[in-house]
């Protein structure tokens, strides 16, 4: 009983001692990810779970125990995030934060595509929190004090878990007293004290971001096995982590800020949403605004607009999980135009229907800027379908679309495909997944996409309402596409 209650607690913080697990030599930088939009962490989890098939289990348990943990810092699918990081499971190497990390620390910088959600979802939580100037501690069961040369400067490429006690580390489950064993003193300013979000708060863990840099500051000999090795974190000179919204450690988008043209006044209804003025509060110009499960009315939607898009010219729109109807996206519709930078729309689960997408079509047909368009759980049809394929046929700008748990039905894959196939040129993400009106008629539209498409590259149909017979054709023709990314659980 003791052996296997001493292997729980080695597999629980195994995360704190991989620095073995850390490449010597430089990678190309960490990008890709910052184009996805914020999605909930049951949809930023769905491109895992073919390698970490138990991952959907962990992630209801984390976002149950978070929906009374919710702060104003983050929300409850940001807090989830964390704390699935944190979490550990077997087999071991099934487990997410040492995939992830084993995947951040590949020179096939290919194999993090599937990570982009969570990685996005994931970030964006992180750089919520503060930003933390201290001493930390980390070690490995080795003597490491061969490969770290004083006034070198190294690179740890996956995320590294660290705590503000030493006494932890000393402890028997950590470190020890005896055999080979390096100690690493690690002064920070960019750490993420995430123990308020971690399924293990007792393990005070301070969190250090990918393609985090260092300076060594000396190497010492305690005596008795012991290496002490000393780490300054220092800024890159270059980009090793892409810079975009939302950074890893910015919140401010540090592209040239466009000078829009006077905009006219937008009248504000006085019975706004205390708690959506309160959040917007939080935010400044130019990056992602998220008032998700904010209880976000058609009443609010004039302060919303003036707030976000007209003054602060958000890049990033997260409206997800509220209550907005046509009326509302009316409003929104009116100001989606070439002066302001919106590039993400999330709209994700808001009861709009067929009526609220038609208003916009026109706006988002001859938009430029929008990149990502968020449109699950929604309650469109085929009749939506018609107003989508009229914006993708005409957007140039359009890369990822999401039309998951909808009411779309074999019809509406067809006008889809045709779309796609023939009429566009930009899209590279397309999610259809959980609408169970799509049966095995749809599949021979799939094919046409994946053959035909000019950009797509990412198909998810899962959960939907395909016999065995359908999906094993499908996955056939997959074949041929080694490079395209099917996901039709």
């Amino acid at each position: 009983m003791a052996t296997n209650e001493l292997g729980r607690n080695q597999r629980r913080i195994l995360r704190f001692f991989d620095i073995n697990q850390e490449p010597i030599r430089t990678l190309l930088p960490i990008d890709g990810y910052e184009h996805m939009p914020i999605v909930p962490l049951e949809i930023a989890i769905e491109p895992l779970v073919s390698f970490l098939p138990a991952i959907e289990n962990y992630a209801f348990i984390v976002k149950e125990r978070c929906q009374d943990q919710i702060t104003d810092k983050l929300t409850v699918d940001e807090a989830a995030s964390i704390m699935l990081y944190t979490m550990d499971w077997e087999p071991i190497d099934e487990c997410l934060y040492v995939s992830l990390n084993k995947t951040l620390r590949s020179e096939t910088r290919n194999k993090l595509k599937p990570w982009y959600l969570y990685l996005k979802l994931f970030l964006t939580a992180l750089s919520r929190l503060p930003d933390l100037h201290k001493f930390v501690y980390r070690g490995v069961k080795l003597d490491f004090s061969r490969f770290y040369k004083t006034d070198e400067t190294i690179t740890w490429w996956g995320f590294s878990s660290c705590t503000n006690n030493i006494n932890v580390l000393q402890s028997d489950a950590f470190l020890g007293m005896t055999s080979e064993r390096t100690l690493f003193t690690i002064e920070c300013h960019s750490g993420k004290d995430i123990s308020e979000y971690s399924y293990f708060a007792s393990e005070n863990e301070i969190l250090l971001l990918p393609a985090t840099q260092f300076r060594v500051r000396g190497c010492l000999d305690q005596g008795h096995g012991l290496h002490l090795i000393q780490l300054e974190e220092v800024q890159s000179n270059s980009t090793l982590v892409s810079n975009k919204l939302p950074a890893v450690i910015r919140t401010i988008s540090t592209e040239p800020i466009p000078r829009p043209r006077p905009k006219p006044v937008v009248a504000v209804n006085q019975r706004v949403n205390p708690d959506v003025q309160r959040t917007m509060q939080k935010y400044g110009s130019h990056t992602t605004i998220n008032l998700n499960n904010q209880n976000v009315t058609d009443e609010d939607m004039e302060f919303v607009v003036k707030e976000a898009i007209m003054k602060k010219n958000c890049s990033g729109l997260n409206l997800a999980s509220n209550n907005i109807t046509a009326s509302g996206i009316d409003i929104l519709a009116q100001r989606l135009d070439n002066d302001y930078p919106l590039k993400t729309l999330i709209l994700y689960g808001n009861p709009i229907g067929d009526e609220g997408l038609s208003f916009l079509v026109n706006t988002l047909t001859n938009n430029t800027i929008i990149k990502t368009l968020e449109l699950g759980g929604i309650g469109i049809t085929d009749v939506g379908v018609k107003h989508v394929v009229q914006i993708i046929s005409g957007n140039k700008s359009l890369i990822n679309l999401w039309l998951c748990k909808n009411q779309i039905t074999d019809v509406g894959i067809r006008m889809l495909a045709d779309a796609i196939s023939n009429r566009n040129t930009t899209l590279r993400f397309l999610s259809v997944s959980e609408n169970m009106l799509l049966t095995d008629g749809s599949i021979d539209s799939f094919i046409q996409m994946i053959m035909y498409s000019q950009s797509l590259a990412y198909l998810f149909a899962s959960h939907c309402n395909f016999s065995a017979t359908g999906k094993e054709r499908l996955m056939k023709a997959h074949q041929s596409f080694p490079n395209f990314k099917l996901d039709i659980r």
